[in-house]
């Protein structure tokens, strides 16, 4: 990868020959020089994949291009240690109301959408895969703000609305940080005391991070209801139906799916398509809210890092969403005998004998070179 440098966006147009070859993270090639991109959606999908070039063809792009390269990105398996990294020093830095508290949140939600603008499979794929420890709540909250951003993307949320979504995100729980800890690898179901906790958190969260300098209302407001329902039964206030803000709704569906998804002390992994379509069941209730089926979509029936059978009962994981939702990119990490592959095999969903039949659930993987399946190295 140190010898491949990422493509800006803008370096490709449409309809024109490309003065570069295209390729892959891992150096395989997708489109050699001279090719024409002929449409949006083939533009679409080689962003998804990630689209970089060989430092030697930088030498051939103008002033104006060179300025529009970006040196190559680290993993985001590598990332996400460094996110959690600066999440545990905001969280300990808005804590004690420290005077860089509000400082460290702007960064840490700039930085945060940087990351995941540039390959949002992969951080959803490091979400979904299956592990055998539970994430501590700073994962969990850097999780809501990945799906919330991605979610807020396919609703065409404009720049400053994504960036306030992914900062509520982020700090929703912020003084439930202790409990959620402590609830997550519970094997009991909550006390009463513990539920008078929860109901409160939403409004201690508006109140401390008012005192760190807090000032957007919208923000504020986004907080405070994202554990209303629209029928009324949320806390704390009881809102209901149009008085919830969206935002609200959308980070109320992502921990709730999150929860399932990953499972806690007292209750077991769920599939990622069961809870999916269990949120959309919400538009009976809500049938003018786009957030749900916006979140099914957004995320598809096989999200990334989810396990899936195909016909030919090879079990895999999926790297990257598609145009096709139910014909994802994957990855054959066990073979029809249910023996490990030494590695991770793709194979083209959209062929009969690769077709997926749907998902699965397995308590234990093979020894995986997990970026190795999303185009990075191991070790960047």
């Amino acid at each position: 990868m140190h010898d491949m440098i990422e493509i800006d966006i803008s370096l490709i147009k449409l309809g024109k020959p490309l003065d570069f070859a295209v390729y892959k993270a891992d150096g395989s090639l997708l489109l050699n020089k001279g090719h024409m991109v002929q449409s949006e959606q083939q533009l679409e999908q080689l962003v998804k994949r990630g689209m970089f070039m060989k430092k030697s063809d930088k030498a051939g792009a103008s002033a104006d291009d060179k300025k529009k390269v970006v040196e190559n990105v680290y993993s985001p398996f590598f990332v996400m240690e460094e996110l959690h990294k600066r999440f545990t020093n905001m969280y300990a830095a808005i804590s004690s109301s420290k005077t860089d508290a509000l400082e460290r949140v702007e960064k840490l939600t700039k930085a945060l959408i940087l990351s995941v603008k540039k390959d949002t499979d992969a951080y959803l794929g490091y979400i979904h895969i299956p592990r055998e420890e539970i994430a501590d709540s700073k994962m969990h909250a850097i999780s809501y703000a990945i799906i919330s951003y991605a979610v807020g993307s396919f609703l065409q949320y404009d720049e400053a609305r994504l960036n306030r979504l992914v900062k509520a995100a982020l700090l929703a729980n912020i003084m439930f940080t202790r409990l959620h800890e402590k609830l997550n690898h519970s094997e009991k179901k909550l006390s009463e005391q513990q539920r008078e906790e929860v109901n409160k958190h939403p409004q201690q969260s508006v109140e401390k991070l008012k005192l760190i300098g807090v000032t957007d209302d919208v923000l504020l407001k986004i907080i405070a209801q994202h554990h209303e329902n629209v029928d009324g039964s949320g806390y704390p206030q009881q809102v209901k139906g149009e008085a919830i803000l969206q935002e609200a709704k959308l980070i109320n569906a992502c921990e709730h799916y999150l929860s399932k998804v990953i499972g806690r002390g007292y209750r077991p992994p769920q599939l990622s398509n069961t809870v999916l379509r269990d949120l959309y069941q919400n538009t009976q209730k809500d049938p003018q809210e786009i957030v749900y089926i916006a979140m099914l979509k957004a995320l598809t029936v096989y999200p990334p890092g989810t396990l899936v059978k195909l016909a030919n009962e090879e079990v895999c994981m999926v790297a990257r969403r598609t145009d096709a939702a139910t014909a994802p990119e994957v990855r054959a990490i066990f073979n029809a005998r249910g023996a490990a592959y030494r590695g991770a095999v793709a194979r083209d969903t959209s062929k009969p004998e690769f077709k997926v039949t749907g998902p699965v659930l397995l308590e234990k993987l093979p020894p995986i070179k997990f970026p190795v399946l999303w185009g990075y190295k191991e070790n960047q």
